[in-house]
């Protein structure tokens, strides 16, 4: 997909997600293109039934999660993107998904590179993204690494219909 396409990709998939959410994720984007990485928003909002036959299939933790968020009326209002490395989009590399860490971090949202793991690994890769490190090298990351969500809410408060502004 060429850079207009990708771009075009990403404007679509955003119109599913609460506003707020989108306009942070608009902003890592725009962190990592400088960077020399081409992200390309995948998946964004899904029902409840699609999370809970996810959740079946072993794909997530949770049966119902941020992909799954509604506005009042019942209109998808997302509060998570699954990110594609567009240059190899089958087999992501841990540096592309350093490079989210670093960019979704610092607009208040964090990544799946960060799940089920120790405090300490944590920390260690929060630390290697602040600091650009793209090639560190770990064979312990966490299992959904271009999953990027709000660093300040929980599932339950999404689901209660909390958001933020």
């Amino acid at each position: 997909m060429d850079d207009s396409a990708r771009h075009a990709n990403n404007t679509m998939k955003l119109r599913f997600c609460n506003p707020a959410f989108a306009s942070l994720v608009i902003l890592a984007i725009s962190d990592m293109e400088p960077e020399g990485f081409k992200p390309r928003i995948g998946e964004v909002w899904r029902s409840p039934e699609d999370q809970l036959e996810k959740f079946k299939a072993g794909l997530t933790h949770v049966r119902w999660g941020f992909h799954c968020a509604t506005t009042p009326d019942g209109k998808p209002d997302s509060l998570a993107v699954d990110m594609i490395d567009e240059e190899h989009p089958l087999d992501m590399a841990l540096r592309f998904s350093l490079c989210l860490l670093w960019a979704s971090t610092r607009r208040g949202l964090s990544t799946g590179l960060l799940f089920g793991l120790p405090t300490t690994h944590k920390n260690t890769l929060l630390v290697r993204a602040a600091a650009k490190d793209w090639d560190y090298k770990t064979k312990r990351i966490g299992w959904d690494g271009g999953h990027v969500e709000p660093l300040s809410l929980t599932v339950n408060q999404a689901r209660a219909g909390t958001r933020f502004a």
